[in-house]
């Protein structure tokens, strides 16, 4: 991957599992580590991970791939471990909000079939 930034023009919002907002971003060079990782208490943090506005007309499963990639470099990146999980279909309109679930854990001596 040669570009570590955010798609042009997209909107990131990060919440708890419960739906209380932790971070809200359109600034390409956000640092997911930097910016959530001040919630990890040591044990396995929680994040629900919404972009909106992506660079291409529909989240296909490549551009899907594509930011997958970059959340899980952005946080392997600080040492931490993360399971991603999609909560939102696949070719809807990248206006609409794409959901995944973050599983986020900073043993990096665990398996990571555990997230």
């Amino acid at each position: 991957m040669e570009n570590y930034n955010w798609p042009k023009g997209a909107q990131i919002k990060i919440t708890d599992k419960e739906g209380n907002l932790l971070r809200k971003s359109n600034n390409i060079a956000f640092d997911l580590s930097d910016n959530l990782m001040g919630f990890f208490d040591g044990s396995l943090l929680v994040a629900i991970f919404n972009l909106s506005k992506g660079e291409h007309k529909f989240w296909s499963d490549d551009y899907l791939k594509e930011i997958e990639d970059l959340i899980e470099y952005d946080l392997s990146f600080d040492g931490y471990k993360v399971g991603i999980e999609k909560l939102s279909e696949v070719n809807i309109s990248c206006e609409e909000e794409y959901c995944w679930k973050l599983s986020i854990d900073g043993d990096d001596e665990g398996d990571d079939d555990d997230l």
